[in-house]
């Protein structure tokens, strides 16, 4: 027995000493692991986590806190708050910024003005870090604290702007807010040049709360400022933006800025004055801080994707090809940014069985690109495709006329001067149309006598007149052309291309006046009436390479002075003639006379190519830079041209 106790005292006391020993031994262990997940843990912050950086945790350690904000935070924010304000340490600032940051988050939900309270606090001390003991120097662009305190500011005011927009009454000229011993008036700044007032839009959102899904990229620019996007639910019923804009509704990027004045002390409350302004980030890219330029951050796709979740799929494209109605009351130039006479005009024309949504990926390119945003602005033609080509150019050619009208009615503006229309398939040819002086080809392609000598009635004949007489556009300045059938499509004359044109409905007006052209003399007709018999040629009958329209177009010559350049598909490996895009031959889409063409290989959606992209960026860069170097036009009057209502009458 005495071995046995002997035994078991001799196992606890070994137990003993081990633990002695270990508690004073190193736990120290190296091993490999993955930069990935290293980087990942190292920058991972209340921007991106629900806990603070390990920086601000170490700081919290250091200062015998950490125990203490695990158990109350919102108490150790108040308490290095306290000291921020008695000692202004740009640590202190960092550690105190970053957990308001997560304190407001936490009080979102439950307290929206506690939670507007703590993001306003947690801007000004990244305000006052990143702006109020000096100027910003080149160097501190690559010092890891500048950047990250420009981003809980941007968290922060975008958080402050969210918690707003969700009030009764969000933008009130100026509200009162106060937390912990400090009262901010904040004042929101509704006018100026480059600047949005919050009240035109119906909802403001933060892009930090979107996921776009399907844009192939997302353009955006680093600065100071929380992107926003500006939401309008029905822009045409609003005179500030006009019949132009889409139906069902219109985003812009904003980008929100919080500047902030020196903090007073008055009866032991400190007292701070705060603005609001939030800054149209396509028309500027910077703020000014203390005199100082400091850029803007902003995103350009998020509100793009925004308006594409709430229009029409692509579907209505073929839709609208076989009835014409059901574009009746959406066809003509929309916009997706209000007119801006210091930009230049690129209108974008789809083709058949298409809609504006065809150009997405070009336009989200283009407006990525800093120049091109800078230099231009965007239009598009949107039609039911399968109206007569001549007849869809006709109100193509009159809608940029009133467009005209109404921005520049003088003629004063030379950058509307600078016009660049861009055509996709069926698209290119309502451009070619545009381009060119009719003369009376068009006109003797369908009849024998004179407009004057025909006994139709006056409306028919002005409508006629219209369609068939007209000038080249005087500021379409570049024309390019995309995978388009200039000599036709042999598609057109296949089986099924044929039974598709026998089910496309035309307006009543087009059949009306079709109804009384073969209703005159046979000799009236340039053509066999029997040719004409059965109903009125649309879209797809045109297309054929040997329809009268396609031939007819060839012999009219487009506008000598305008550049023309040709963007063109190839499925195969075979290099211009020869080759195809599956619905149009090189041989159809070539022209001669070119300042460029540009082969990409592609089918037939040649516009959507990331060469074709780039090409486009070229070629607008161009002409801008060519622009600069000419005088600009000078008109003593607006011009006078032939210019007859083209009405849109559906069915």
């Amino acid at each position: 027995m005495s071995q046995c106790r002997s035994v078991f005292y001799r196992s606890i006391l070994l137990v003993v000493i081990t633990m002695a020993v270990a508690g004073c031994a190193k736990t120290y262990s190296v091993k490999a692991s993955s930069p990935v997940k290293l980087f990942a843990r190292r920058t991972e912050t209340a921007l991106n986590s629900p806990r603070p950086s390990e920086q601000t945790q170490q700081q919290l350690r250091l200062m015998f806190l950490k125990d203490e904000y695990d158990k109350d935070a919102s108490a150790v924010v108040e308490q290095l708050y306290e000291q921020v304000r008695h000692t202004n340490d740009p640590q202190l600032m960092i550690v105190t910024a970053e957990l308001a940051l997560l304190e407001a988050r936490k009080l979102h939900r439950r307290d929206t003005d506690a939670a507007v309270a703590m993001n306003l606090m947690a801007a000004a001390l990244a305000y006052d870090y990143l702006f109020g003991a000096q100027r910003l120097e080149p160097a501190d662009a690559l010092t890891p604290s500048y950047r990250f305190m420009a981003d809980i500011y941007n968290m922060a005011v975008s958080k402050l702007v969210e918690n707003r927009a969700a009030k009764e009454s969000p933008w009130v000229d100026t509200a009162g807010v106060e937390i912990l011993k400090t009262s901010y008036d904040l004042k929101i700044h509704k006018t100026g040049g480059m600047l949005w007032d919050p009240t035109v839009f119906d909802s403001i959102d933060a892009v930090n709360d979107i996921q776009v899904k399907g844009l192939r990229n997302e353009y955006f620019s680093k600065g100071l400022g929380a992107p926003m996007v500006g939401l309008i639910d029905d822009p045409q019923t609003r005179g500030e933006f006009g019949r132009y804009f889409p139906l069902k509704g219109a985003a812009f990027p904003t980008t929100a800025v919080l500047n902030f004045d020196k903090p007073t002390h008055v009866n032991n409350m400190w007292h701070r004055k705060a603005e609001l302004t939030f800054y149209n980030s396509v028309l500027t890219e910077y703020t000014f801080v203390n005199g100082m330029k400091v850029p803007l951050e902003a995103d350009y796709s998020t509100p793009l994707g925004v308006l594409l979740s709430k229009i029409d799929s692509l579907d209505l494209g073929f839709e609208a090809m076989l009835q014409s109605q059901k574009l009746a009351t959406r066809t003509g130039i929309h916009m997706l940014q209000a007119y801006n006479p210091n930009k230049i005009p690129v209108v974008m024309v789809h083709g058949l069985m298409s809609t504006p949504e065809t150009w997405v990926d070009m336009f989200n390119d283009l407006v990525g690109d800093r120049r091109i945003r800078r230099d231009y602005q965007f239009w598009f033609f949107i039609y039911p495709t399968g109206l007569p080509i001549i007849y869809s150019a006709s109100i193509l050619r009159r809608d940029l006329l009133d467009m005209r009208e109404q921005f520049d009615p003088m003629y004063t503006n030379p950058r509307f001067d600078h016009m660049v229309v861009i055509g996709h398939s069926m698209g290119g040819l309502l451009t070619r149309l545009i381009a060119q002086n009719s003369g009376t080809f068009y006109w003797d392609n369908v009849f024998a006598k004179p407009i004057d000598k025909v006994s139709l009635g006056q409306s028919d004949k002005e409508f006629l007149r219209d369609i068939f007489f007209f000038e080249t556009l005087p500021f379409v300045d570049r024309v390019v052309f995309i995978a388009t059938p200039h000599r036709g499509s042999k598609l057109a004359d296949k089986w099924f291309a044929r039974i598709g044109a026998g089910f496309v409905s035309l307006p009543t007006n087009i059949e009306d006046v079709g109804g009384d052209i073969m209703a005159e003399d046979a000799a009236v007709l340039a053509f066999d009436p029997k040719d004409f018999s059965r109903r009125v040629p649309n879209s797809i009958d045109l297309l054929s390479p040997t329809s009268r329209f396609i031939t007819t177009m060839q012999k009219v010559p487009l506008e000598a002075t305008i550049p023309y350049h040709s963007i063109i598909g190839v499925r195969k490996a075979a290099v211009g003639p020869g080759s195809s895009d599956g619905v149009v031959a090189y041989e159809s889409s070539h022209l001669d006379f070119t300042a460029s063409e540009r082969l990409v290989p592609s089918g037939h959606s040649a516009h959507r190519h990331p060469l074709a992209i780039a090409e486009v960026k070229r070629i607008l860069r161009l002409h801008a830079d060519e622009i600069k170097k000419k005088p600009a036009a000078i008109h003593s009057q607006p011009p006078v041209y032939n210019t007859a209502k083209a009405s849109f009458m559906a069915p």
